[in-house]
């Protein structure tokens, strides 16, 4: 018989934990779409891969809702035959959608990154990283579905023939891999971010945001010394925390991955943060190559870029209808919608004005 939230406190405890920072993970989704409105920016690859990340999250509070339901808290001696099944069958469930939540959100944070550092070596590495990111998942969801074999000896050890593999060995490999690729994602612009030209200030700031990524580290560390918990038999109780841990990940991940997004309404609004214009690096000359290195006054600044001995002032502005702030992209889509960047020269008239009956000096 399955139980009420009140016949089952531990289990309740760890669900309301993870529905409180559901409901962070949901201001944090608003907050990042309303910087996009702000900017009149359109929403990105790294947007809809976010909104599948919140999708999934509502999906695994829900199931571990009804996991407590079915003795997730609860000391398995208690807990009914029919309920222990149904548990193990919620178990699948949570597992599935935590490992595409977890990739959904490396696929934003990636997708943000080319998006943000417009630079051909970094995309390339980019691009490359998302490649084993797809690798990744594919292993993750297999081992999952292919652990027990066949897939119903997962919950029904009465079945002739079931076989499962290496638990432990399995749970290693995945969160010991998802530690290192956390700390990779994290790190990954740091190099390419300080080798802009900007103030030391505005490097550590932006450096700091975007390694809050590895504030997730501290859970697997966790996770991986919580070996005892997973070998354990008693499973509706000593999972309960690791899957409330599981929902926590993805759950700050997401809010961890929307705090570069939200800026421009922190910044209108409450004064803090950085600009409402999205930070853009990139690096080309005017024929359209790419060019290194690269330097800029302020990343995406249009203000004052260096590129290959080339000095591009107010004087000859390029916009980038893409990438640019809002003003500049709606100015320049007026002029000619049809075009992808627009270059705007101001031509300086220098006149010496004689007396009568000289020459006038023009240039």
């Amino acid at each position: 018989m399955p139980f009420s939230f009140a016949e089952n406190p531990q289990g309740t405890i760890y669900f309301s934990i993870c529905c409180f920072f559901q409901v962070l993970s949901f201001a944090a989704t608003g907050l990042r779409l309303w910087g996009r409105k702000l900017q009149r920016i359109p929403l990105q690859v790294n947007d809809y891969a976010i909104l599948a990340a919140l999708a999934l999250t509502v999906a695994n509070i829900g199931v571990l809702g009804a996991s407590v339901r079915h003795g997730m808290g609860v000391n398995i001696a208690k807990v009914g035959p029919e309920d222990l099944v149904t548990f193990v069958k919620l178990q699948t469930v949570i597992t599935v959608t935590w490992e595409w939540a977890i990739f959904a959100i490396r696929i934003s944070i990636l997708d943000l990154y080319i998006k943000i550092f417009r630079i051909p070596w970094f995309i390339k590495v980019c691009y490359a990283y998302l490649a084993f990111q797809v690798a990744f998942i594919l292993s993750m969801f297999l081992t999952t579905m292919l652990l027990c074999r066949p897939f119903r000896y997962q919950w029904d050890k009465t079945v002739p023939g079931g076989v499962c593999g290496d638990l432990i060995a399995s749970y290693y490999a995945t969160h010991i891999t998802i530690l290192l690729t956390d700390v990779i994602t994290a790190v990954l612009p740091i190099p390419v971010l300080w080798k802009l030209n900007m103030n030391t200030r505005k490097k550590i700031g932006i450096s700091l945001m975007f390694m809050l990524g590895t504030v997730i580290v501290t859970f697997n560390i966790i996770r991986l010394a919580w070996t005892d918990k997973v070998k354990s038999p008693d499973i509706t109780y000593a999972y309960a925390i690791l899957f409330c841990f599981s929902e926590l990940e993805i759950q700050l991940g997401l809010i961890l991955a929307s705090v570069p997004l939200m800026q421009p309404v922190l910044h209108k609004y409450l004064g803090v943060g950085f600009p409402g214009k999205s930070p853009t690096a990139r690096s080309h000359n005017k024929s359209g190559a790419s060019t290194n290195p690269i330097q800029l006054g302020t990343i995406g600044s249009t203000r004052t870029r260096k590129y290959n001995n080339i000095l591009e002032t107010e004087s000859a502005r390029e916009f980038d209808l893409d990438e640019e702030d809002e003003g500049d992209a709606e100015s320049a889509s007026r002029i000619s919608p049809n075009l992808g960047k627009i270059s705007v020269t101001l031509d300086w008239e220098i006149r010496h004005e004689t007396g009568p009956g000289q020459e006038k000096m023009t240039r």
